[in-house]
C-alpha cells in the first residue's frame, strides 16, 4: 500500500514525531485539529471488547490483523498470505450419506476414510499465520501483550475471521504455552475430523500446570512432553477455563458449547459439554463473530 498524504508545509519526517493513534481505526494525527485516515481495505481490526471489524475477502490477496488493547494501543500483528479453498456444507464417515446427491470428495488419513460435501462453486478464504520450526504465531509488545501459539499438524490453515477472534482471546489471556490441533488443510477439509471444514472449528491440546508444551517441548531425555487427558490432574483448570472465557468473549461456543470431557474434579469446563470423543484435545465451536457496528 503507498500512501501519499505528506500535509502542506510539513514534511514526513515533522509529521513522524507529531503523529500518534488515535483510538478511531486507521487514524492520524499531524497537527492541531488536523487528520488522515489510512483506508486499507485488507485490515481486521480486533478489539479487547470482543468484537472485530469486517472485511471482505473477494479478490483479497493478503490479511493485515491489529489489536486493539484496553489502554487504546494498536499492534500490528502482521500480514498473511490468503488462499481460495472450496467452501463445504458438509462432512461425513458414512459412505451412504453421499448417495443422497450433491458432489463429495473423499479424503483419507490413514485408515480413516471421510467425506465432504462442495458448496456449489463457491470459494473459502484461508490463512496460516505459522512460521519457523516448531511452527509458531507469537506476539509480544514492551508492555503487557506476550502470547504464543503452537501447531504440529498439517491442519495448519484457518478461517481469517474465526483466526481474529482466536488471536482476541490469546491477547486476553497472554498465554505462550498454547498448542494447537489445527483447522484444515489447503483444501478446506479437516480429516479425520468431520466437522472440521472452512476453517472455523478448532482443536487444542489441554493445558498443563507446568506450562510445558504437549508435543512440542522435550524432557530431559529428549522424548516429547505428551498430551495429557483433560482427568489428569496436571489440566490447570484454572488457566483452561480463563481462555475458554476469553473464546467465549469473541464468540465462541455461543450458538453450540464446545466440546471436551469431565475434569478429574467431575465438572464440565467453562463453556463445553461432555463429549467422550475428546478427552484428549479441546474442540471449539459455535462461533458467532462479534462485528464491530
Amino acid at each position: 500500500m503507498v500512501v501519499d498524504a505528506e500535509p502542506e508545509n510539513q514534511n514526513w519526517f515533522e509529521v513522524k514525531y507529531e503523529e500518534f493513534f488515535d483510538n478511531r481505526p486507521n487514524l492520524w494525527y499531524y497537527g492541531e485539529g488536523k487528520w488522515f485516515e489510512l483506508i486499507n481495505q485488507n485490515i481486521i481490526n480486533i478489539y479487547h471488547t470482543g468484537e472485530i471489524s469486517k472485511l471482505d475477502f473477494k479478490g483479497l490477496k493478503e490479511v493485515s490483523y491489529i489489536y486493539h488493547d484496553k489502554e487504546g494501543g494498536k499492534h500490528s500483528l502482521g500480514n498473511f498470505d490468503v488462499i481460495e479453498s472450496q467452501r463445504w456444507v458438509d462432512g461425513t464417515k458414512h459412505e451412504w450419506k453421499t448417495k443422497k446427491g450433491g458432489e463429495w470428495k473423499k479424503v483419507t488419513i490413514g485408515a480413516r476414510t471421510r467425506y465432504y460435501k462442495k458448496d456449489g462453486n463457491l470459494k473459502n478464504p484461508l490463512i496460516t499465520p505459522f512460521k519457523g520450526s516448531p511452527k509458531v504465531f507469537k506476539y509480544s509488545d514492551s508492555k503487557n501483550i506476550n502470547f504464543a501459539l503452537y501447531e504440529d499438524t498439517s491442519r495448519e490453515y484457518f478461517n481469517p475471521e474465526a483466526f481474529a477472534t482466536l488471536i482476541g482471546a490469546l491477547a486476553d489471556v497472554n498465554y505462550v504455552d498454547v498448542v494447537s490441533n489445527g483447522s484444515v488443510a489447503t483444501d478446506g477439509t479437516g480429516a479425520y475430523s468431520v466437522s472440521h471444514f472452512n476453517g472455523f472449528n478448532m482443536d487444542f491440546k489441554y493445558l498443563r500446570k507446568d506450562k510445558k508444551r504437549a508435543k512440542i517441548d522435550k524432557d530431559s531425555k529428549g522424548n516429547k512432553i505428551p498430551v495429557i487427558y483433560v482427568n489428569n490432574k496436571d489440566l490447570d483448570i484454572e488457566r483452561q477455563n480463563t481462555f475458554l472465557d476469553a473464546l467465549h468473549k469473541f464468540g465462541w461456543g455461543d450458538t453450540i458449547k464446545n466440546l471436551s470431557n469431565k475434569t478429574h474434579e467431575n465438572k464440565d469446563l467453562n463453556h463445553c459439554k461432555s463429549d467422550k470423543h475428546h478427552k484428549d484435545h479441546l474442540h471449539i465451536q459455535g462461533l458467532k463473530i462479534k462485528y464491530k457496528k
